[in-house]
C-alpha cells in the first residue's frame, strides 16, 4: 500500500506484541499526511476483534499515527468530552492490505472534562504476562 492521500479511506489493523492480530477498524478517512504522520477521522465505523465479534463505534473519533514515535493517540469526541487514549504502539506502517502498528504492553485513557480537572484511568493490562 502506498502512502495514503488526503480523503482516502484506510483500514487500521492493530496488532498485539506477540504478532497476533488485535483489532481491526474499517473506513477511516486520511486527513492530513506528512512524511511522518498520518491523521484520520472515522464515526460509526466497524471494529472487528481478532475472535470475529464485530461493533461500530459509538462516536467520531480523530486518530494520529507517527512514522517514528511508539505511540499513537485518538480522541473520541462525546457529547461530554473529548476523550483521549495514548496507545504504546509500534510506529506505523503499510502493506498491500492495510495501515497497520503493534501494541505494546499498556493502553492508557485520558478522559478530559470540559472543565478544569482530568483525570487518568488503566485501562488494559491484558498484554502483561510473566516470563
Amino acid at each position: 500500500m502506498k502512502l495514503p492521500k488526503e480523503g482516502d479511506f484506510i483500514t487500521i489493523q492493530s496488532y498485539k506484541h506477540d504478532g497476533s492480530l488485535h483489532r481491526t477498524w474499517r473506513d477511516t478517512m486520511v486527513l492530513k499526511t506528512t512524511e511522518n504522520a498520518i491523521i484520520g477521522v472515522n464515526d460509526h465505523t466497524l471494529v472487528t476483534e481478532s475472535d470475529g465479534r464485530r461493533w461500530v463505534t459509538r462516536e467520531p473519533a480523530i486518530v494520529y499515527f507517527h512514522k517514528k514515535y511508539w505511540f499513537n493517540i485518538i480522541a473520541m469526541i462525546r457529547e461530554n468530552g473529548i476523550s483521549y487514549y495514548c496507545n504504546m504502539a509500534s510506529p506505523y506502517y503499510l502493506d498491500e492490505e492495510a495501515f497497520k502498528n503493534t501494541l505494546t504492553m499498556i493502553w492508557m485513557l485520558k478522559f478530559l472534562q470540559m472543565v478544569r480537572n482530568a483525570s487518568w484511568t488503566l485501562r488494559s493490562m491484558n498484554d502483561i504476562s510473566e516470563k
